[in-house]
């Protein structure tokens, strides 16, 4: 008998411990899933953040490298340049530049100094990096023509140059200049019928286009879509593009996307 209570006495101790167990157990899990729960997650924001920390260093570099080329433009150092963009120096070519892209720009060069003339001559022939080549003579030539339009005078200094190869890579110079943009704003009227929004990026885009000569990256441009741009110029003004002025309002009505 004794031994009986004895052996049912450690079956209740064992069920008891059992329970008792199992009870701790989904208390556990219990708890892990409300600290789950309650565990603050990654944010997008915090990703953006880093993101947008990484984009501006990023921007940081490329205009420093801008800057730098521009710097050899200034100190005549085309021969780095030239290896850099996998090209060879060609004098005969040089000449032709000045000749046939610069000729209505003739009286403005002589005003310049000859390191001045040299830097546009080679911006013009060769460009400075992978982007201003692919656009080719004629569009480095229009992008001189415009910065002469813009601010009324040809690029001399390195900040004037670094400008020029915004403006060719699709930039906004870092010289604003209220008297082009201005009379961008004219324009702008005169195209859209309509004031410009200044809250809206597409109109600025316009604007800016047409101040300053902003080019499409040469990997974005469409030639179609151009050809459609010289139409509807010709619809609104009764004439195709023919002036510098003109064929920035014709760039900014292919590629700004703005609308009446």
């Amino acid at each position: 008998m004794k031994k009986l209570s004895y052996l049912l006495l450690i079956l209740v101790l064992f069920v008891s411990m059992v329970f008792i167990a199992n009870i701790t157990k989904a208390q556990e899990e219990s708890n892990t899933e409300n600290n789950q729960e309650n565990e603050e997650p990654e944010t997008e924001l915090d990703e953006n953040e880093d993101n947008d920390s990484n984009l501006e260093e990023d921007d940081e570099v490329v205009v420093n490298r801008m800057r730098t080329r521009a710097g050899l433009l200034v100190r005549n150092q085309i021969q780095e340049i030239l290896s850099e963009i996998k090209e060879t120096r060609n004098q005969v070519k040089e000449r032709n530049v000045e000749q046939k892209q610069l000729k209505k720009l003739s009286a403005d060069m002589k005003k310049v100094s000859e390191a001045a003339r040299n830097s546009i001559n080679s911006f013009i022939a060769y460009g400075v990096d992978e982007n201003t080549k692919r656009l080719g003579e004629g569009e480095r030539a229009a992008v001189i023509h415009s910065f002469k339009e813009a601010f009324e005078k040809l690029p001399e200094t390195e900040e004037e140059l670094t400008d020029v190869i915004k403006i060719s890579n699709g930039r906004w110079p870092g010289r604003m200049n209220e008297r082009a943009e201005n009379k961008a704003k004219e324009r702008f009227r005169e195209i859209y019928k309509r004031e410009l929004r200044e809250s809206n990026s597409h109109d600025m885009s316009a604007m800016k286009i047409m101040a300053y000569g902003l080019k499409q990256r040469a990997e974005n441009r469409n030639l179609d879509s151009e050809k459609r741009g010289i139409e509807i110029f010709e619809d609104i003004f009764g004439h195709v593009p023919e002036s510098t002025d003109d064929w920035n309002a014709m760039q900014a009505i292919t590629y700004s996307g703005t609308t009446r």
